[in-house]
């Protein structure tokens, strides 16, 4: 450099790669960014890995959005060589820029990326080159991590998975590669539109779904994709989208028993093409308890939200026949003109007496407000919902327990002995919402005065347990 000065477009590339491998990510970004401002004299393939080092170091730094920049522009570079070799790289570049935007916050963006990821995936035979395997693959491993990486669930895998900058365009892929077994295209769209349900929102993948199955709908695909339907209506608390989600919800689980042997035996690289049947009457019956519990979640999410509208929609709806079932004993102690005789119906009326009262401006009891909360968490902790309605919980106990402390402390009982461990609970912040919701509650229930405090002290014990032994998986 000293010899023949900075002019040489070619020698800082030299140097950027020697910076690149000795770690020193911010002086080989410094100039890189400067040969890409000054549209370097080198050649397209060069400005496609040039790229690709500059975004690595960019993501090294945190800096995403300069990453995605540098990623695309190795991007462009690589379609511009109008080398066919190089159709792997540059797909591989666009899901490293979807992976760099992803981290800076911006999931719609990478969603839509993948939209032409999986297209793309589709016009390359993966046996084609060691680069087209490592991309089908890789491409598939990162949607495994974003799913991952949105719900906190990984609890179903046996592996960990892992990401790194540059991951997907990686130009020396292992040789082993080629050897590793690969599920079928429409898994991954299917788990794309998974993502994009449990991000919560809506790009047209899920809702397009069967655009993108140039062979149809699979029936694996259609079991993982409706149980992440069902999150997002209970997230978004949408009754026109809950029944359907609910009705697919029986329908996987029916499928399920009726096929439990095939599909237990089978790997996760087999699949059915076909459509997911409807539940069968017999079937409808056995499940309608889950179907039970989980429309006393929606609804006790509407009281969180205070989203009345929707509840009383969706309370209009069940009186129409669908795809599930639920008992007129429960639907009259929704409508509260039924004594309870089971749990399930307990819960609906309690329910339904917290509804009434918001239209009558009744004040409700602190065991009946400590008590839908308690329910809801033991049912929701069930079916595996509690994330979804921790925080709006944990906000709807704290703003009727600051009515109650001040106005209803008279029901409650040694108050001043646990004031000050509730309050520690409500300001703490270190905590997850599903952790922090169960903790309300233990140390609110020695005010309440339930006579069988013990039991629920168990309950809440064993959900805390299972909260904290999935989080740290």
């Amino acid at each position: 450099m000293e010899r023949y000065g900075r002019i040489n477009d070619e020698l800082i590339r030299a140097k950027i790669r020697v910076l690149y491998r000795a770690n020193d990510y911010g002086e080989s970004l410094s100039l890189s960014k400067d040969l890409i401002e000054g549209d370097a004299e080198i050649s397209t393939l060069e400005k496609a890995f040039l790229g690709r080092d500059a975004a690595i170091c960019a993501e090294k730094q945190g800096d995403y959005q300069a990453a995605r920049s540098y990623y695309m522009y190795g991007r462009a570079a690589a379609e511009s060589c109008g080398i066919d070799e190089m159709e792997p790289m540059k797909i591989g570049l666009l899901a490293d820029a979807a992976l760099a935007s992803w981290h800076a916050g911006d999931k719609e963006t990478c969603i839509r990326d993948f939209i032409i990821i999986l297209k793309s995936l589709e016009k390359i035979d993966p046996k084609s080159s060691l680069s087209a395997a490592h991309c089908h693959a890789v491409c598939r491993h990162v949607l495994l991590w974003l799913n991952i990486n949105v719900t906190g669930d990984n609890s179903k895998i046996s592996r960990n998975v892992e990401i790194f900058p540059g991951l997907v365009s990686n130009p020396n892929p292992h040789k082993e590669i080629t050897e590793k077994k690969l599920q079928a295209i429409e898994m991954a769209w299917y788990m794309l539109a998974t993502i994009e349900n449990n991000c919560l929102i809506n790009v047209g993948v899920s809702d397009g779904i069967d655009g993108f199955l140039s062979k149809g709908p699979v029936i694996e695909g259609e079991i993982t994709l409706c149980l992440a339907k069902l999150k997002n209506t209970l997230a978004l608390l949408d009754s026109n989208l809950f029944i359907p989600a609910l009705e697919s919800k029986i329908a996987s689980i029916s499928y399920h028993k009726k096929n439990k042997d095939i599909m237990d035996d089978s790997d996760d690289f087999c699949i059915t093409y076909g459509f997911l049947p409807v539940a069968a009457l017999d079937q409808q019956v056995e499940l309608l308890e889950i179907a039970e519990k989980t429309i006393l979640c929606f609804l006790s999410g509407c009281i969180f939200h205070d989203n009345f509208k929707e509840y009383d929609c969706l309370i209009e709806s069940l009186g129409c026949p669908h795809d599930f079932k639920v008992r007129d004993e429960f639907l009259r102690a929704l409508g509260g003109h039924h004594s309870s005789t089971d749990v399930n119906s307990s819960v609906s009326k309690l329910v339904s007496m917290h509804r009434m009262a918001v239209d009558n401006g009744a004040v409700m009891h602190p065991k009946k407000i400590f008590d839908l909360v308690f329910r809801v968490m033991e049912i929701a902790g069930e079916l595996n919902h509690i994330r979804i309605f921790a925080e709006s919980a944990f906000n709807w106990l704290v703003s009727k327990w600051h009515i109650i402390s001040t106005q209803q402390r008279f029901q409650l009982i040694c108050l001043s002995r646990h004031e000050r461990s509730i309050s520690k609970v409500i300001t703490d912040t270190s905590d997850v919402w599903e952790v922090k919701i169960i903790d309300l509650l233990q140390s609110m229930l020695p005010t309440i005065g339930f006579s069988n405090e013990e039991e629920r002290h168990r309950i809440l014990n064993e959900l805390h347990h299972k909260l904290k032994s999935d989080l740290s998986l």
